[in-house]
């Protein structure tokens, strides 16, 4: 046990730090982070409750499950930006962003889902192999929805500032020096765009 934790830290970084190498940004990289952290831990529960054990079976279910758990997140977190990015409150963005993917996201979720049907079918040693890896893909992806569509946005309302910046220098522009006003338009719009490269 002491091996499987020392092991899983070892993961966990080493997936953020895959994340922040591809994102370029710490807040982008920590929402997909906590994404994962807090779907695993739900499937992690349903497979308890289930009656069912750690085994190098469940491991590769999680593991496969892990691409599409990313993908959600990314989507859904990229869609809450472009809205908040053009003009939306911060909390309209969220709700807006997620409720525009979620069919999407469904019906990638669905074809996945549907390959592993035939395993139910299987019959004898095939069966007691595949079945558990197909149940536990299943909740890995329904736990990946659960919280794509419950807990980014709902960090996402929080992360993003209520008001965009660039918005605030255009508003407070009579009050500011004239020089410092488009540096400081400049500096946002730039970081705006950093940020949106990155959850692309």
């Amino acid at each position: 046990m002491t091996d499987l934790r020392s092991r899983a830290l070892v993961s966990a970084f080493v997936i953020f730090a895959v994340l922040l190498l591809f994102l370029r940004s710490f807040r982008s990289a920590g929402v997909v982070f906590m994404t994962i952290a807090f779907s695993v831990l739900i499937s992690l529960n349903l497979i308890y409750f289930g009656g069912m054990t750690l085994n190098l079976l469940t491991l590769m279910g999680l593991a496969m499950g892990f691409g599409l758990i990313v993908d959600n997140a990314i989507v859904v977190l990229e869609s809450v930006f472009r809205r908040w990015q053009a003009g939306r409150a911060a909390v309209d963005a969220a709700t807006e962003g997620t409720r525009q993917v979620v069919l999407p996201i469904l019906t990638s979720t669905a074809t996945t889902l549907i390959v592993f049907v035939p395993f139910v079918y299987l019959q004898g040693e095939l069966r007691v192999f595949y079945v558990p890896l197909a149940i536990v893909v299943a909740l890995t992806l329904g736990a990946s929805l659960l919280v794509a569509f419950t807990f980014i946005p709902a960090l996402a309302a929080r992360v993003l500032p209520r008001v965009r910046r660039d918005e605030a220098a255009t508003d407070q522009a009579p009050r500011s020096q004239p020089g410092a006003t488009g540096i400081v338009r400049e500096s946002a719009t730039s970081d705006n765009a950093r940020f949106g490269d990155a959850l692309v």
